[in-house]
């Protein structure tokens, strides 16, 4: 049925449309009557609703983290806050920590570090590796502060929290000799800071930086066209953005490294 045909003139196609992207809901008694014209119950129409509804967000945040890769960070912001808004109070934690670390990371790219920091404070609580990720990026934010001793406190505890919890991700590893090697140049121990540099991209030359994030892009989208937001097409992004965090904590840390060798 077209989304006319749907609607029976209760309501506009365009509001219908609306309704599927969570900017608008239906009332009770016109949900019934709609689920009635499709043949199924208004408790199945928004289970399938809920569900694509949460894929569309969780697509929405990683096109949020797409946009910080490729330094569209003031839209990044837009779009990651636009998802934060629609989400209710303790509605998918995980959704909402992703959320939050991107907008975060767009916030700490335009320069507006306090607002990174309260921004991201509030997930160091959850244990997990989404505290982990809040932590170091604590750290960079501390760092972009000129504030050393903070951000090597934050990473001391990412560290730990690594340790605890036997996890460690590509572009984590990265960023964490990131963070410590800036800190250390900041506080003038810049031999320190080169080592540091040193041992993370020997730690890193097994790893797949150099892999092709643009084709999983690609292929996410295509995916996306055909079948909207599928947890194939999330998956591909995953794997894109996997690889452009990673090669960016790289990028971080051979330009730390070039500047602490230049001042050793």
């Amino acid at each position: 049925m077209t989304q006319a045909e749907v609607a029976a003139g209760e309501v506009t196609a365009a509001y219908l449309s609306r309704v599927e992207r969570g900017q608008r809901r239906l009332a009770a008694p016109l949900l019934e009557r709609i689920a009635g014209r499709l043949h199924t119950t208004a408790a199945e129409l928004l289970a399938t609703h809920s569900l694509n509804e949460a894929r569309t967000r969780a697509l929405r945040v990683e096109e949020a983290a797409v946009l910080v890769a490729i330094g569209e960070y003031a839209r990044a912001e837009e779009v990651a806050a636009g998802v934060l808004g629609r989400l209710d109070a303790g509605e998918d934690g995980a959704l909402r920590a992703s959320a939050v670390r991107v907008r975060a990371e767009a916030l700490l790219a335009l320069g507006d570090h306090e607002s990174a920091v309260s921004v991201t404070e509030p997930l160091v609580d959850s244990n997990d590796l989404n505290a982990v990720r809040a932590l170091i990026l604590l750290g960079r934010c501390h760092c972009a502060l000129d504030a050393p001793a903070r951000a090597m406190k934050v990473i001391d505890l990412a560290e730990r929290l690594i340790s605890t919890l036997g996890v460690e991700g590509l572009g984590e590893s990265l960023w964490l000799a990131a963070v410590k090697a800036e800190a250390q140049c900041q506080q003038g121990r810049f031999h320190r800071a080169s080592q540091i540099c040193r041992d993370g991209l020997a730690a890193s030359a097994h790893l797949p930086v150099d892999a092709d994030a643009s084709r999983y892009l690609r292929a996410a989208a295509a995916e996306s066209m055909t079948g909207g937001a599928t947890p194939a097409a999330m998956e591909l992004t995953t794997a894109a953005l996997t690889i452009l965090d990673a090669r960016n904590g790289l990028t971080a840390l051979r330009s730390i490294q070039t500047r602490a060798e230049a001042l050793t």
